[in-house]
């Protein structure tokens, strides 16, 4: 071998073993479990997290429910450009009731909102006791904390259920089944 294809070996091994030591972090951490209940607000709650990111659970109309996830532990202020605020809401109290395994949201028509601590997840259900709605338990809640990305994966009731909506987001299909859709406002 020639000292240089000896240098050349030595170097790469140098470079490849130095990267090696650099700390990885991967971005996306789970939500992870709900310590407390921070504030309870009329229609719903605000729950601290293990892993410092604050979730509000609200029922923002008599059957719209509204989830948000702070990554910073800060709920931003409480307004969206997809909401017309001159429409009047159904906005009706929930009442609030907490085991140690979890938190149960009940409005005045019975949609119940079922949130589990320990990890956090999320199941709904409509007034005569069905599951609208509930959290994949194999994907957890995933948040990025520098980009503020949240990942969730919702599970229906039944494969003939569709999806419309989600503002203005423009697809050659009526209906948003199988589709990934990035939100904001």
């Amino acid at each position: 071998m020639s000292i240089k294809f000896k240098a050349f070996i030595f170097t790469s091994f140098l470079c490849l073993y130095s990267f090696a030591a650099i700390p990885c972090e991967a971005a996306w951490q789970s939500v992870g479990n709900v310590n407390r209940i921070t504030r309870t607000k009329a229609n719903g709650v605000i729950l601290d997290t293990s892993s410092r990111a604050k979730i509000s659970v609200e029922f923002f109309d008599l059957d719209v429910i509204r989830i948000r996830i702070s990554p910073t532990g800060k709920i931003e202020r409480d307004f969206s450009y997809a909401v017309d605020y001159s429409i009047e809401r159904n906005i009706t109290a929930a009442k609030i009731t907490e085991t140690r395994a979890e938190i149960v949201l009940v409005n005045g028509s019975g949609a119940k909102i079922v949130i589990r601590k320990m990890p956090y997840s999320v199941r709904v259900f409509d007034k005569i006791g069905e599951v609208v709605l509930r959290d994949d338990p194999a994907r957890p809640t995933l948040f990025d904390s520098v980009t503020g990305d949240i990942q969730t994966t919702k599970l229906r009731k039944s494969e003939v259920e569709t999806y419309y909506g989600f503002g203005e987001k423009a697809f050659m299909e009526m209906s948003r089944n199988g589709k990934y859709i990035v939100n904001w406002n």
